[in-house]
């Protein structure tokens, strides 16, 4: 059963907000803990269409007239790894990206992108309406053949927008994910580090992920209902409208990342995801081990290398 892969620029006539967007977001994620689906979806994506036509888009500095790529960073609150996640982009930068700033709670963001960017586009939504919502608003924001999201408490290692972009273009991909290095294993993920070969594979990384934009917004994006599984629940989306494959894990995109600030914060970002299942069953998503095995993913047992290696020196 279809509910969030409605297309929302297809659906404006029939989902014209009448209520306040943060009421409706509200509406929604109660019906959702009610598994009242269709009605969530409904709500949501309501909501995130008054987000997108109340927030304000600005434009700083010099940026690339036409990039290959946005890369595209949401904030909504203050920690001392935004300002080093902005820095290090900036260092990762040619004319074939461009950036967007996405404030989602922590205005901030728009000071470091004077602060370390040549040109940046600002999308201020003002207040937290999770990721999902925030990274579908941007991407409709941009006008690059691709989008890069980054997590704003990750930090890129020198050359992992080149590598992402170059496997996009080079596999003709629909989706390409990074490699993810926690500060240990405890506060990591099995499928953080997949070794050191380019495979297939979702992007189940959306910290570190890259996407052609045209099949992201084909299908409407995230879906803002998920909290977790949202990266393979969106290609089996795409999987769907072209019936074909094509999606990648590059290794040589790196990004410096916790899934989790504690063990505590990490029970409960588990826990959360045990209730996506009747969700996804709702929406007759095919259990992704079976969607793994047809796009070609060899198992992590299979991959390269050490799951949760601990660090190079940046995390000394």
């Amino acid at each position: 059963m279809q509910t969030y892969s409605l297309v929302l620029d297809n659906a404006l006539s029939d989902h014209v907000p009448t209520k306040d967007p943060e009421i409706l977001l509200g509406e929604a994620r109660a019906h959702f803990g009610a598994s009242r689906f269709q009605e969530a979806a409904r709500s949501v994506m309501t909501a995130e269409i008054g987000f997108k036509e109340s927030a304000s888009v600005t434009e700083f500095g010099n940026s690339p007239i036409k990039p290959h790529a946005s890369i595209i960073v949401l904030s909504y609150k203050e920690t001392p790894k935004v300002a080093p996640c902005i820095e290090a982009i900036a260092n990762d930068l040619d004319d074939r990206f461009g950036v967007m700033l996405v404030n989602t709670g922590n205005d901030r963001i728009g000071d470091y992108g004077k602060k370390y960017l040549k040109g940046f586009t600002y999308v201020d939504i003002g207040i937290n309406v999770g990721c999902s919502i925030a990274r579908n608003i941007a991407a409709r924001c941009s006008d690059a053949e691709n989008v890069i999201f980054i997590d704003d408490d990750g930090i890129l290692e020198s050359g992992s927008l080149n590598a992402l972009l170059s496997c996009l273009q080079d596999l003709q991909a629909f989706a390409v994910r990074g490699r993810v290095i926690a500060s240990s294993s405890e506060l990591g993920a099995v499928h953080y580090d997949r070794g050191d070969l380019r495979m297939p594979s979702f992007p189940n990384c959306e910290c570190i992920s890259a996407w052609k934009r045209e099949a992201f917004l084909a299908v409407g994006g995230f879906d803002p209902l998920l909290v977790g599984h949202e990266g393979a629940e969106l290609c089996w989306r795409i999987m769907r409208r072209y019936e074909t494959v094509g999606f990648y894990y590059e290794p040589d995109a790196v990004l410096y990342h916790d899934f989790s600030a504690s063990l505590e914060h990490r029970s409960r970002k588990k826990a959360g995801y045990d209730f996506n299942e009747a969700y996804l069953s709702f929406k007759g998503m095919p259990p992704i081990q079976d969607l793994k095995r047809k796009i070609g993913d060899p198992g992590y047992k299979k991959a390269k290398g050490i799951m949760h290696r601990v660090a190079r020196t940046i995390w000394s």
